[in-house]
């Protein structure tokens, strides 16, 4: 009897917390129409763990093999982060305006949801932007993860979210993959992330012309 009433007991949390996450889900025509009427910020990926674990190598190891290979590291991820975030600010003014579309590091988060936006925004060529301010609270964020991430199916792409970080609910286009596959095959990375943008750029647009036509 004790083990029924645990069982019925927990059964009946769980339902309370999967209730709780759904209610919390971000609603989909609410969201893109706050974007419409805001700003899509995109969180570029600073890789500010392996900087700093990479810096850290550099400034306490006695190894000055490892020393070198450290430093050697740092370079290339520094190039490569600012090449491929370069990449990205282009593809977003090239294909990008369903909204207005910021840039800032994903290390800014806490800034994000503190409210305090004074410098954390970046220029087209990566420097900051303090000139740059949020005309109002109406936003989305934006940045490069992996969809189904518990699973070996999962693939990378942009994934929009609230400020909370929580995955817009379907039919909100939340999730565009990149393909990976077509740089293997040939095509070059800035056709890639352009191809990417261009259809966030067009199923956002697709989804909020739907929504209105039903008025």
């Amino acid at each position: 009897m004790r083990e029924q009433t645990m069982q019925r007991a927990i059964l009946f949390i769980l339902i309370l917390l999967t209730t709780a996450a759904l209610q919390a889900q971000p609603d989909a025509e609410d969201a893109i129409r706050r974007l419409k009427n805001g700003a899509l910020i995109m969180r570029l990926p600073a890789y500010a763990q392996k900087i700093a674990a990479l810096e850290e190598i550099i400034a306490t190891n006695n190894d000055q093999s490892a020393v070198r290979r450290s430093k050697k590291l740092l370079a290339k991820t520094q190039k490569e982060a600012r090449e491929e975030n370069l990449r990205i600010i282009r593809s977003f003014r090239k294909f990008y305006n369903f909204s207005t579309v910021y840039f800032t590091y994903d290390t800014s988060i806490t800034k994000l949801r503190s409210g305090d936006y004074l410098g954390i925004f970046l220029n087209d060529d990566l420097s900051p932007a303090p000139q740059i301010s949020l005309p109002n609270g109406n936003f989305l964020l934006v940045h490069i993860g992996y969809t189904d991430p518990a699973t070996t199916q999962r693939s990378e792409a942009l994934i929009l979210t609230d400020l909370s970080l929580t995955q817009i609910a379907a039919p909100f286009p939340s999730a565009i993959r990149y393909n990976a596959q077509s740089v293997m095959l040939g095509l070059n990375k800035e056709s890639t992330r352009q191809k990417q943008i261009k259809s966030l750029n067009t199923r956002l647009t697709r989804f909020y012309n739907g929504i209105e036509s039903r008025k």
